[in-house]
């Protein structure tokens, strides 16, 4: 499926050495990786860029559940439907930050 550059979402990491672009589900279609990323093992590079997608993903949820909220949808439905809260975008940052060492 294509997606417009308006659909495609981002996630960098804290030092923006590691950036992706996802779609809105969260499956990458960029991902830059800075030459200081290369001096880590490849799963811990990996476990990055997954957490990355889960932030863009996430940020993606709570961009479509403020739309929502602006149309009058119940917070009851929100949930239902698993869009994510401002809460759970911080705690996948903050839980992406700690791969880099990063406390927020």
């Amino acid at each position: 499926m294509d997606h417009s550059a308006d659909d495609l979402v981002h996630a960098a990491s804290p030092c923006g050495g590691l950036t992706v672009t996802t779609t809105p589900d969260g499956i990458p279609v960029s991902v830059r990786i800075g030459r200081a990323q290369l001096s880590v093992t490849p799963e811990r590079l990996a476990a990055r860029i997954v957490a990355l997608c889960a932030v863009a993903r996430a940020g993606a949820d709570h961009r479509h559940r403020l739309h929502l909220i602006e149309r009058g949808t119940p917070a009851e439905t929100l949930d239902a439907l698993g869009l994510a809260s401002r809460r759970r975008v911080v705690e996948l940052e903050e839980s992406a930050a700690a791969l880099w060492g990063v406390r927020r």
